[in-house]
């Protein structure tokens, strides 16, 4: 689960937007995916090339609709508040990560996943008094 698939099942967009969404992604995939002929080192290119900028600038974009859906989703649960305090830990390790000369050198996709593990897929799956994820 990425972000595409959170955009795909939250930001509520219209036919035509998700395919012109899908547009975008396909032609930034073949541009940076080495399984579609492309590189990581478009990321850094200078100037960046347009279709990465469309491509990153879509992604942004759309981030104040997930913002929204999601805060809403969490001020309805009991336990609201300690997963955002939860999750404000993981973005500032990602940040961190993010900033370290070793990220370049990655595998695809490190730090796109969501976290792993039982611990987090029990925190998400909420059995209690309140409206589940």
């Amino acid at each position: 689960m990425g972000l595409a698939y959170c955009i795909e099942l939250d930001a509520y967009c219209s036919t035509e937007e998700a395919e012109a969404s899908k547009a975008i992604k396909e032609m930034g995939k073949k541009l940076f995916v080495p399984a579609y002929g492309g590189s990581w080192a478009v990321f850094s290119q200078r100037p960046i090339p347009d279709e990465i900028v469309r491509y990153c600038a879509q992604d942004a974009g759309v981030l104040p609709i997930l913002w929204r859906e999601y805060d809403d989703r969490l001020s309805r649960r009991c336990d609201g508040q300690r997963l955002r305090e939860r999750i404000a830990r993981e973005e500032v390790y990602r940040v961190r990560v993010s900033q370290t000369e070793e990220f370049g050198r990655w595998k695809r996709g490190e730090m796109t996943l969501p976290p792993q593990g039982e611990e987090w897929r029990e925190e998400w799956v909420h059995d209690g008094c309140c409206e589940n994820w």
